[in-house]
């Protein structure tokens, strides 16, 4: 996706080239969900993703994501804290990142990141800076 790909490729250098992320910065770069068409397509759920019940059950096409929704994607840390070219094969969903920035931080789960079968993302991802 070209016009994406130029936007991360300028708003990625002005990032990591700002005071704020210089002085302990982590940035993390995903996306909401997977493709449901072409070659990466994925309408499966993973990571034991809950339903939601402030949502509508899906209907029409959206119904082949299923109430659990999700497909997998990828997601990149980049900070002087995450060990460099370091690559899990674990299996996360956005409430894992969510708690491993509360566990970072210090700070309570809060919501779905709370939920027992939700993890954070393994330590051995991280070194002390």
């Amino acid at each position: 996706m070209p016009p994406a790909d130029a936007l991360l490729k300028r708003i990625v250098a002005e990032i990591l080239a700002s005071s704020a992320y210089r002085k302990n910065g982590l940035l993390i770069i995903t996306v909401d969900g997977a493709p449901t068409s072409g070659e990466f397509a994925d309408q499966g759920s993973c990571c034991g993703q809950p339903r939601f019940p402030n949502l509508p059950p899906p209907a029409g096409k959206a119904a082949l994501l299923g109430p659990e929704g999700g497909g997998q994607v990828g997601a990149l840390l980049l900070s002087p804290f995450v060990k460099a070219r370091a690559v899990s094969q674990e299996t996360y969903n956005h409430f894992s990142l969510l708690r491993t920035i509360e566990d970072l931080f210090g700070l309570a789960h809060i919501g779905y990141a709370a939920l027992a079968k939700v993890n954070s993302f393994e330590a051995a991802l991280f070194q002390a800076h």
